[in-house]
């Protein structure tokens, strides 16, 4: 397996492009502490869970993965996820 290895902040700022927020002197994005104090932390069961649901919605026809495959999901669909919890009992 092979390692990639970033040779210059001027590298990681190229492909980092998209970052809001001010740098590491190495070119390292610096995210202020408020946005990551709310992100919700996330277990790995969490994640394969709504994962395995995702793709037996679009299985099913419910949505599409442009719909599922997003960082955060419509109201709708999480509304739709915690009522498969709830009936599973979790």
């Amino acid at each position: 397996m092979s390692r990639v290895v970033f040779r210059s902040p001027e590298h990681i700022h190229q492909i980092t492009l998209p970052n809001p927020f001010d740098r590491f002197p190495d070119g390292w994005p610096r995210v202020p502490d408020d946005p990551l104090a709310r992100m919700k932390p996330v277990t790995n069961d969490e994640a394969r869970v709504s994962c395995t649901v995702g793709k037996q919605r679009i299985a099913e026809g419910r949505y599409i993965s442009g719909q599922i495959d997003v960082s955060t999901w419509a109201t709708g669909i999480n509304d739709d996820f915690a009522a498969w919890r709830r009936a599973r009992g979790g």
